[in-house]
């Protein structure tokens, strides 16, 4: 569910993403995020977001700064 919304999130604000399937891609979660157990994880730029509510907020503070995300 949280994944979804991310990717709903992303493109309603037309970001570029790249999403990867944890099922497809087990080693390379566990090897980027070892001490998280859940999904989805944002990685923005070099900037681990976290999950969902973490994104949105990252978000909403960039769009409202006028920031390019």
């Amino acid at each position: 569910m949280y994944c979804t919304k991310c990717t709903q999130l992303a493109d309603t604000f037309e970001l570029d993403y790249k999403y990867k399937n944890i099922l497809e891609h087990p080693e390379e979660f566990l090897e980027q995020f070892p001490e998280i157990p859940g999904v989805p994880q944002i990685v923005w730029g070099d900037r681990k977001i976290g999950g969902y509510p973490d994104f949105a907020q990252a978000v909403n503070d960039n769009i409202n700064d006028g920031e390019t995300i």
